[in-house]
């Protein structure tokens, strides 16, 4: 067998050193419930299994609840009389190590009787088996000798690694999405991705790694319900315990750095349990590709933006900050390392296409292939608008670099400047929630629009259906978009594609694909600054019929290059070449 290439060997080693502090399993108590009042915890802790080193986490309201560890009469009693251990926890979000086997006790006082209390019955590590499937053993290799046989060691227990995970690949394309409810234009591609496959090699099983609570019939009910992509079958699904780990909450510091790291640990969780063929990463996590090349996969990657990219490092360079860019390491040369490991690169956008050659340097196996747009459906829509009330609508996840409070003062802005014989139009956000960090950003956003006094005046559509983020575009007369560098911008196609006026960042994918000229005509407008948006939003409040209706209608002629049926075909023509290859 011939010996690892040393970037292979040096990602193991990295991995080896993060894999020590993230071997624990974490329990989250209620699961997506959290630590509230009325919910059945025993039937919770009866579903999980605890072992020696775990960790048993609290996800709660610290203002309204706590937690304390009492013993098992404080337990039964719902009291925290007679006990010398006490410990309690206040924070709202708590990882509360299980150190050793035995019973432990967790109760909230105030609530107890109304059900906040959960016991849990923590187990010895069991010794490994003498053999294991794919990854396994050679997991069991890297920690049994502590570290004694150095680099070679470890080298050895990659290729074991390697040659148990070649012995078990199945014949299947394993999509890397820890995150199938995001709701945004990156589940879209997957869909969309998972269906051309489906289409193209139907002698593959497409799997799906998620963190989710989801089964097969889960996700594509929501592919359909959600995107209106209808899949040829059900996905398999392999569920992924570990997600955590690339979780932004998890790193308060080097943010970028521990995802990328932790990204790494989940795709060993993943391709221990499944070793597929082809291995797709359709979330950006380049850092897992040399695993996957390990394990046997080859891989294949949809890029809708680059975690490093040259315009992040020239940020760090000049000692500016963005979303936490303090923590940004400058290495570019490790994440062009990793990337040039994929075999099929594609890439959302000009602007990313750019910053991926440069920086992975393989622009021979590079495509540029828009994402897929529901244009066709968006476009029986009619250009008209009824009704004598504008309405303004933006929609995308309620994420940090999405800025909808810029959206939310352009808005108020332009409401001040509005001419006296003009119609006050109404703003709806329409987006998703990944996470309590994006619900804490809407509730934040709704009391901000109450300081503007606009609570009249903006709407908030949560999670809602694709049929009805069809109806609410066709009632808009504009769109809004306000994200620094968006690679590609899904939500500005859809707005041209239904005939409202998109007005989107000046910057990136906005610029330099889409927000552009259609025989001569204008599509839309691009903004920078609050004043910028303000007066695009006038613009388009003041515009005569005759002159909207000539804008939608190039901006929907423009629409038509980022359709379903675009992406399809240039997406199999770019992966037929290694789905085709022999096992």
């Amino acid at each position: 067998m011939s010996r690892l290439p040393l970037h292979l060997l040096l990602l193991v080693l990295l991995f080896a050193a993060a894999s020590h502090i993230a071997s624990a399993t974490d329990h989250i108590v209620g699961a997506n419930r959290g630590w509230n009042p009325n919910i059945n915890y025993t039937q919770w802790s009866n579903n999980q299994t605890f072992y020696a080193g775990d960790l048993i986490s609290f996800r709660y309201q610290k203002t309204m609840y706590n937690v304390y560890e009492v013993n098992q009469t404080g337990y039964d009693n719902c009291t925290l009389d007679g006990y010398d251990g006490l410990k309690n926890w206040t924070t709202g979000k708590e990882f509360i190590p299980l150190d050793k086997p035995g019973k432990y006790y967790f109760i909230c006082p105030g609530f107890c009787l109304s059900g906040m209390k959960v016991s849990v019955v923590v187990h010895p590590l069991p010794s490994p088996p003498s053999s294991s499937r794919g990854g396994s053993a050679a997991v069991h290799s890297m920690k049994s000798d502590g570290g004694r046989r150095g680099f070679g060691g470890l080298g050895l227990a990659a290729e074991m690694a390697s040659a148990a995970a070649r012995k078990n690949r199945r014949r299947a394309v394993g999509f890397f999405h820890p995150f199938t409810n995001d709701g945004g234009g990156g589940e879209r591609v997957l869909w969309c991705a998972v269906r051309a496959v489906q289409e193209e090699s139907p002698d593959l099983d497409c799997v799906v790694y998620t963190g989710d609570d989801a089964s097969s019939e889960s996700l594509s009910a929501r592919a359909f319900d959600r995107f209106g992509v209808r899949l040829l079958r059900p996905p398999l699904v392999v569920r992924l315990s570990r997600r955590k780990w690339i979780e932004e909450g998890t790193y308060p510091h080097f943010t970028m750095v521990g995802q990328s790291f932790g990204s790494v640990y989940l795709s060993w969780e993943a391709l221990c349990k499944f070793t597929p063929l082809i291995y797709f990463d359709s979330s950006g996590y380049a850092f897992t590709y040399p695993l996957a090349r390990i394990f046997g996969c080859r891989v294949i990657c949809y890029t809708h933006y680059p975690t490093i990219s040259c315009d992040m490092l020239s940020r760090v360079r000049q000692r500016r900050s963005i979303y936490n860019n303090n923590s940004l390491i400058a290495s570019s040369w490790l994440y062009g390392m990793v990337g040039s490991c994929a075999h099929v690169v594609m890439v959302n956008s000009s602007w990313t296409r750019s910053h991926i050659e440069k920086l992975w340097k393989i622009p021979e196996r590079t495509s540029r292939i828009y994402p897929p747009c529901d244009t066709l459906a968006l476009q029986s829509l009619p250009l008209e608008r009824p009704g004598v009330t504008p309405k303004l609508i933006s929609v995308a996840q309620f994420r940090p670099e999405k800025d909808h409070s810029l959206q939310l003062k352009a808005f108020a802005l332009a409401i001040q400047r509005l001419d006296p014989n003009m119609s006050r139009p109404k703003l709806q956000f329409v987006g998703s929630c990944r996470n309590k960090g994006d619900l804490d950003r809407l509730q934040r956003l709704k009391d901000q629009s109450i300081e503007f006094n606009l609570e009249d005046d903006v709407e908030f559509h949560k999670d809602i259906k694709y049929r009805d983020l069809v109806q609410l575009l066709g009632g808009a007369v504009a769109g809004l978009h306000s994200m620094v560098d968006e690679h590609f911008g899904i939500s500005i196609v859809e707005y041209m594609a239904a005939g409202a006026i998109p007005i989107a960042h000046n910057s990136a994918g906005p610029k330099m694909d889409i927000v552009l000229e259609e025989d001569g005509n204008q599509t839309g407008f691009l903004a920078h600054t609050v004043e910028e948006y303000a007066d695009a939003i006038l613009s388009v409040l003041r515009m005569p019929e005759e002159e909207r209706l000539q804008m939608a209608r190039a901006a929907r002629k423009r629409a038509c290059r980022f359709s379903d049926q675009r992406f399809n075909q240039d997406f199999k023509a770019a992966v037929r070449p290694v789905l085709c290859q022999p096992l």
